[in-house]
């Protein structure tokens, strides 16, 4: 299912390449699908046999597999067919077949009261979380956000750990404790204390990023101007003369994702950074347990907002406030690039990054990631200015080369 929202998506890479002409109109569904601007038939068929040659050349899927045997077949059939009529014929079924979330009240309530557990039940909850997020990553996924409802069959049972990370009960809290977990990577480009941290796939993926350099910053510019429409936060500070006027804060989502997909964590980030300004103007104003108070409000009517229940479990709204700090941290020190790339640096990693290992996390970015810095910048008012295109991503497609990243996926 996931494979078939990516392919009707094919005309997304058009629409960020060209903001000012923008064919893609955001839904109110989860695949964010143009519904009456008209699809290029040429770029259609270009990015269909670019699709068709990876599939064929993937290494994911064994040349044996009776998948990818049917998913050449009906991709092969479909260069047989008008983009605009598959579309929506496939639109018709992904429509009817989506189990939209209704959120119910009454659900918000217990994410407020304190949670209190023995100090044992802390311990396993927290190595669930880190052998779950370490099988993710050994997987060569996007490493999920914390989900309280996972099953215990979904975490992996091995102990065998090497580096460490820390636990934070709130941004504003002492290191309550430390684990060790496991090396996932013994790249030597990568410093040995974050090699928790980045991936091995993350590395193929920069690595292809870098090769491709031009290309590479088209595909972000094309994220970007996708994302940066996808959502508005409308928020009013205190009253000037009243203090005592508490501010407010309104989210509006005109596309929404996945929140364990590229563009869904793309998405989250970028909120985060916004939000982290907006702690940041609060700090001036109000005492600390106000903006924690305010903060723990708006993440969740921000999960109400996206339509993503598990945003507003317990877990979600400890952590939050680090992946806020984070983004804000790394957008004033890095770029907004960062935000934008979470085949490499996935929100869990703005949360549960120690202290200790931001300096060097950021040397490394640094290093590596330099070329990228110039994209993007978000202006005084926070809003982000994205560069023009240099059309290499176009050419690049047209050409059929494979680009052997994940960052290529605009899948919602």
């Amino acid at each position: 299912m996931a494979f078939w929202r990516m392919l009707i998506n094919i005309d997304l890479v058009r629409a960020g390449m060209n903001s000012t002409a923008r064919k893609f109109q955001p839904r109110s569904n989860s695949m964010s699908v143009q519904k009456d601007g008209v699809i290029d038939e040429e770029l259609f068929q270009c990015y269909l046999q670019f699709r068709l040659r990876q599939i064929q050349k993937s290494m994911l899927l064994s040349d044996d597999s009776s998948e990818k045997e049917a998913m050449v077949n009906i991709l092969t059939s479909c260069q047989h067919v008008n983009g605009n009529t598959l579309r929506m014929v496939f639109c018709d079924i992904f429509d009817k077949s989506v189990q939209t979330f209704t959120y119910a009240e009454p659900i918000l309530a217990p994410a407020i009261k304190p949670v209190v557990i023995s100090t044992r039940e802390k311990r396993k909850h927290s190595t669930d979380y880190a052998e779950s997020t370490i099988t993710a990553l050994n997987r060569n996924e996007a490493a999920p956000l914390h989900d309280d409802t996972d099953n215990g069959d979904e975490h992996t049972a091995e102990s065998d750990q090497d580096g460490e990370v820390s636990v934070y009960l709130d941004s504003s809290s002492e290191e309550i404790r430390k684990k060790k977990l496991r090396v996932i990577n013994n790249s030597p480009s990568v410093p040995s204390s974050i090699k928790h941290l980045i991936t091995k796939i993350a590395c193929t993926d920069l690595e292809a990023m870098l090769k491709n350099l031009q290309v590479t910053k088209d595909i972000f510019r094309s994220r970007m101007n996708m994302i940066k429409n996808t959502f508005k936060i409308y928020y009013t500070p205190s009253s000037a003369s009243s203090s005592y006027t508490a501010p407010k804060c309104r989210f509006e989502i005109n596309s929404r994702f996945s929140y364990k997909s590229s563009m869904g964590q793309c998405q989250l980030n970028m909120i985060a950074y916004q939000l982290g300004k907006i702690e940041e103007i609060e700090k001036e104003m109000f005492s600390p347990k106000q903006v924690k108070k305010n903060r723990l409000k708006y993440y969740q009517d921000l999960s109400v907002s996206l339509n993503e229940s598990k945003l507003a479990y317990t877990s979600h709204l400890r952590e939050f406030p680090r992946h806020c700090e984070r983004a804000l941290y790394v957008v004033q020190n890095l770029g907004a690039y960062v935000l934008f790339m979470p085949e490499i640096l996935p929100p869990t990693t703005y949360k549960k990054i120690q202290n200790s290992f931001v300096p060097v996390l950021k040397a490394f970015l640094e290093g590596r990631c330099s070329p990228f810095k110039d994209i993007a910048r978000f202006d005084d008012k926070d809003r982000l200015i994205v560069s023009e295109s240099t059309g290499d991503l176009e050419k690049f497609l047209k050409k059929g080369k494979p680009y052997y990243s994940r960052f290529v996926d605009f899948s919602g």
